[in-house]
């Protein structure tokens, strides 16, 4: 049985013939505006659903022998702008990102993340690196919740993001940032998230 099929996030798939307040939904998200407004009980609320339903996707994904999928960043809204910990009912996200990662474990399942295309590492400008790095440290921490052993199984694939005119250069802002980080990072999960987790593209 071929066991190498996959798709990106949106599961439209099950969806078919669902009415619409029936369908399933990993990314469930909101604008700025109603961030402000509504805060991290909001967010966590859709976090919740966010993930019940990909629990209901990868049950999907396994009737159809698909094995392969990249789940969505957007299951958690606006995430570079909390800590995971400290959303309200965190006990229940982590229990949530248990289940996904046992049955993720106990089926082969391959599942990967691809943060935003805004995560660039080979940027030139430093807010933007320590953007994307705060990004990628909230993903790998996902992964870690989830049980998932850092390896090429499980990875955070990004694109190094530059233009054809600027590679070269950009190469190097890339390798340069790595070993910027490589001494600088705390508690050295970054560099744990860099060496094990990320594939690049």
């Amino acid at each position: 049985m071929m066991k190498n099929i996959g798709y990106c996030c949106i599961p439209l798939g099950c969806n078919e013939g669902k009415k619409k307040k029936e369908q399933i939904l990993v990314n469930r998200s909101m604008v700025r505006k109603t961030f402000d407004s509504k805060g991290l009980p909001y967010v966590s609320e859709l976090i919740i659903l966010n993930l019940i339903d990909t629990l209901k996707v990868l049950d999907w994904n396994l009737k159809n022998d698909i094995y392969v999928y990249r789940m969505s960043s957007d299951s958690f809204p606006w995430m570079s702008e909390y800590m995971f910990d400290d959303l309200p009912n965190f006990k229940l996200i982590k229990e949530l990102l248990q289940k996904i990662g046992k049955k993720v474990k106990d089926n082969g399942i391959r599942v990967s993340y691809h943060p935003g295309p805004f995560n660039v590492l080979a940027s030139l400008r430093q807010d933007v690196i320590h953007r994307a790095i705060a990004e990628l440290d909230q993903h790998a921490y996902l992964m870690d919740l989830m049980d998932l052993e850092q390896s090429n199984f499980y990875p955070i694939n990004i694109h190094i993001g530059t233009l054809n005119q600027l590679v070269k250069r950009q190469q190097r802002s890339f390798v340069r940032v790595l070993n910027c980080y490589q001494i600088l990072v705390k508690k050295d999960l970054l560099l744990k998230m860099m060496i094990h987790r990320i594939s690049f593209l």
